[in-house]
């Protein structure tokens, strides 16, 4: 068996999960062109509305103001759910996590489970303020604090991750 090329291990936090949840609704690509388009229906709806004063624009504006008020609903239910989904699982506290990144493969050790990823699974590298988040197609993320680097750093890391192919934003 190989040696690993980075090396990770950290107490996982809520704090984390909570992190990389808040960039994938208000940060990545999708979501910023989503807030454009979104900013953009509403600004043409209303300005419509006040041309012409045809109500089915201001309608239209309103159900997508709803819609957004829908999302934010929805994104404040899923950080509930991570307090609640985190304590479930670890109600004895933290737990302490190992990931080993290969050349061709991602594993991860917590208690009582190992996990062992391809690096061909993954189709993007996600950035936060103080995490790197890689996203596998799907949909598994895995969370690596830039400070729990114990072989390697975050730099490389990423470095890495798109010499591989994989997209880093």
């Amino acid at each position: 068996m190989n040696e690993p090329l980075f090396e990770l291990h950290y107490t996982r936090s809520v704090d984390q999960v909570k992190e990389a949840q808040r960039y994938m609704f208000r940060k990545r690509p999708s979501a910023i062109a989503m807030h454009v388009m979104v900013i953009i229906c509403v600004v043409l709806n209303l300005a419509l509305w006040f041309w012409r004063g045809d109500p089915v624009n201001l309608i239209a504006a309103m159900c997508v103001v709803l819609i957004v008020l829908l999302r934010g609903w929805f994104f404040h239910w899923t950080l509930q759910n991570v307090d609640r989904r985190e304590e479930e699982m670890f109600h004895e506290g933290p737990p302490e996590v190992t990931v080993r990144i290969y050349d061709d493969r991602v594993e991860s050790e917590g208690p009582g489970a190992k996990t062992n990823t391809a690096i061909s699974s993954f189709q993007r590298i996600y950035r936060t303020d103080r995490l790197i988040v890689p996203h596998t197609k799907g949909n598994l993320m895995f969370l690596l604090p830039e400070d729990a680097f114990t072989k390697g750093s975050a730099e490389e890391c990423v470095r890495f991750f798109a010499s591989k192919g994989i997209k880093v934003s």
